[in-house]
């Protein structure tokens, strides 16, 4: 599988690099599919039967990564194939706070849709996502959260 990306990769020198470290160590391809929002390899990878679960070393599942990435046709392919939205990054993160706190409406719809939930305790705020609370209540209002924007 590697060396198909090695392959893709080749037309690309200049940023190879700058790839690779974004991929944060993640060298197999349905997460370089899911980073770069190519939905025709990762449809060929399901289809060949790869785990839609699959994990890193960070536990983040390729759902997480296109969600983060907002690449909807990922996301949507992933679920198709049986994508359990409810799984947990070694930071205790699911796909669905992913969406939230990227404001990515469509996306949390979608996971909501397939079963995604929240539990008392995931909703774990930053100072750093202090500011983006409006946008995110939004977004659970869209979804059906009924909650009051700050």
């Amino acid at each position: 599988m590697l060396v198909r990306i090695k392959k893709l990769l080749q037309g690309y020198s200049g940023i190879r690099f700058k790839i690779m470290k974004e991929m944060n160590g993640l060298t197999d391809e349905s997460k370089f599919a899911a980073l770069k929002g190519n939905d025709l390899l990762l449809h060929q990878l399901l289809k060949r039967g790869l785990d839609p679960n699959e994990s890193d070393n960070n536990e983040r599942t390729t759902l997480h990564i296109a969600t983060f990435k907002e690449k909807e046709n990922c996301v949507l392919l992933l679920l198709d194939y049986g994508a359990n939205p409810n799984i947990r990054d070694s930071g205790g993160n699911i796909a669905l706070w992913e969406a939230i706190l990227g404001g990515h409406e469509t996306i949390t719809k979608h996971l909501v849709r397939k079963g995604a939930t929240l539990q008392s305790g995931d909703v774990v705020v930053k100072d750093r996502d202090i500011l983006k609370m409006n946008k995110i209540t939004r977004v659970l209002n869209y979804v059906g959260f009924g909650l009051q924007e700050l």
